[in-house]
């Protein structure tokens, strides 16, 4: 299905799959089988879910008022993509070099405006993403599509802005499906990239491919966050699918539910394997419930 209809093949899917199983159990503290019945588990800050997003509020939002706990990190924002788009200074397709250049100036903006002492990169994340725009809304009508595919504006506008596919303009599924191999190497490439310029102020290492050990944990195991229930952006006058003009105010319509977030403890390499070796049981056990 993924294949016929996204253009990209199981071995892209599969991965993600697991970081959500991996997530799902991890922050509900039991193992949640074959089947996520509540996806807005996903958006448990610092974990699947991540900072300096193309698309999204971060958790904490400076400027949200002190009765306000959390910011929507769940839902479109039009002026935080209008940020990424903005580098591009009308460019209609985007390269690696454009995507590590958005993803630099994403980074910076968020830096400053969420609350102190907050923001976290998550740059593997982040580019692992990088690489399903340019598997999924990469030009296939330019002649080095195989070799160096750049994403057509267009097309991953529409793609995010009504969260549909944007068959209207042109677009199809790639005729030959993307698996994780280009995935992880579009996502390499983009980090690899030369930019002009460099916004700032940035957090360090924001340029280089690695990130230094640790700068990714920085709270205790007894962390945790509530993830509430927003009601999706509409702009006025609209059906609630539409989510195209969108503000900062966001209200939650649903009770918060508080949820650990291992993620934020140091990874020692037994962790890691530990991790590793869940996954590789998840899709055991998901290929043959689908078999």
């Amino acid at each position: 299905m993924p294949e016929a209809l996204l253009g990209i093949a199981e071995s892209a899917i599969d991965t993600a799959l697991v970081n959500a199983f991996v997530v799902c159990k991890y922050v509900t503290g039991v193992d949640c089988g074959t089947t996520l019945t509540n996806l807005t588990i996903l958006a448990e800050p610092h974990a699947f879910e991540h900072d300096h997003s193309f698309s999204r509020e971060d958790y904490m939002m400076s400027y949200l008022p002190e009765s306000a706990a959390f910011s929507d990190n769940q839902n479109f924002n039009a002026s935080i993509f209008e940020t990424s788009l903005d580098v591009l200074e009308g460019s209609s397709h985007v390269d690696y070099e454009q995507m590590n250049q958005i993803r630099l100036q994403r980074e910076a903006l968020s830096l400053n405006a969420t609350r102190p002492g907050w923001f976290l990169e998550s740059k593997p994340i982040q580019e692992f993403e990088a690489g399903f725009i340019f598997a999924v809304m990469g030009d296939f009508n330019l002649p080095d599509y195989n070799s160096t595919p750049t994403i057509r504006v267009d097309w991953w506008k529409y793609w995010f802005t009504n969260e549909s596919f944007p068959y209207e303009l042109g677009w199809h599924p790639p005729t030959v499906p993307r698996g994780a191999a280009f995935v992880l190497s579009a996502s390499s490439e983009v980090l690899a990239a030369q930019v002009t310029s460099t916004p700032a102020p940035l957090v360090s290492g924001a340029v280089g491919m690695a990130d230094a050990p640790g700068t990714l944990n920085k709270a205790g195991e007894t962390t945790t966050y509530q993830i509430p229930t927003f009601a999706p952006y509409a702009a006025p006058g609209v059906g609630a699918a539409d989510k195209r003009d969108v503000t900062t105010t966001t209200e939650a319509t649903a009770t918060a539910v508080p949820l650990k977030n291992p993620y934020m403890q140091t990874l020692a390499p037994s962790d890691i394997a530990a991790q590793q070796a869940v996954a590789t049981s998840l899709m055991s056990s998901l290929s043959a419930a689908s078999s």
